[in-house]
This record gives C-alpha cells, structure tokens and sequence, in this order.
C-alpha cells in the first residue's frame, strides 16, 4: 500500500513541475522575459508616465487614459515579440535555458534588478570620460597649431 501511495505521490509531484523541454524556443525566451521581470517592468514604466500625465494634464478625460493603456499593453506586448525574436537570434535553446537557470539564482535576481540602474550609472560615467578623452584630443590639437574650434562639437 505505501508503495502505491509513493507512487502516486511521485506522479503528482511530477506533474505539478514545469517542465521545458516541451517549450518552443521563442516559448522558452518569453518565459524568461516573463519570469524575469522584463516584460513587466516595461509595461509598468509606461504606466508610471500615463499616471504622471494624469497628474500633470488633469483635463484628459479618463477614458482617453484608459484607452492609451491599452495601445500601451498592445505596445509593450509588440516590444516583447521584438526580443523574443532577438533573443532567439543571438542565443541557442541550450542558453536560453542556461540564462533562465541564471536569472532564477539569487545573483541572477540582483544583477537584474540592479540592471537598469547599472546601465544609466555606466552611461554617465563613459560620458563624463568621453568628455575627458575629448577635452584632451582638443588640446593635443591645438597644441600642434589646429584650430579647434572648427572642430569642437562635430
């Protein structure tokens, strides 16, 4: 009897998991972009700038929000199949399985979490350097006689 209990507990549980191995490759990189966040984050940054633009343009009748909301969905669902296609172009079905694996870990958590902001830190900082680096090309031109100014801001 508790064989067959085990058994049965056995199937239940092996029904209940996910299991990937059935999934497309584009199934499986929306998945991912599901799982990690990706295509709510989006959907939820254009809704941040509609609830603004409630705030700032209190005349727009609430129907016309609601109706931006969902072109916006329809959008964002538009963005979506756009990185799917991407993804499915640069990575195999191995590694996008290996990236889900990645992004289910707790460091694949954080660093996703924490991309965004990686990414705008990154840009100010290369900006400010290739302000820098073009400060110094400008002077080591007009050190050697050029004019500069002709130059500067092309």
């Amino acid at each position: 009897m508790k064989s067959y209990l085990g058994i049965i507990l056995l199937v239940a549980v092996m029904g209940c998991t996910k299991n990937n191995s059935s999934l497309t490759k584009e199934q499986e990189v929306r998945q991912l972009l599901i799982d990690n966040g990706a295509s709510d984050r989006i959907l939820s940054t254009h809704r941040q700038y509609i609830e603004s633009g409630k705030v700032k343009y209190p005349n727009v009748p609430p129907e016309s929000w609601k109706r931006l909301d969902a072109e916006v969905q329809e959008i964002c669902e538009e963005l979506l199949q756009v990185n799917i296609r991407l993804y499915s172009d640069f990575f195999t079905q191995d590694e996008i399985k290996e990236l889900h694996t990645f992004y289910s870990s707790p460091v694949g958590k954080k660093f996703f979490s924490n991309m965004t902001r990686l990414q705008n830190d990154s840009a100010q900082q290369n900006l400010a350097l290739a302000q820098k680096f073009e400060s110094a090309y400008l002077r080591t031109l007009k050190e050697a006689g050029y004019d500069t100014k002709s130059i500067a801001g092309k």
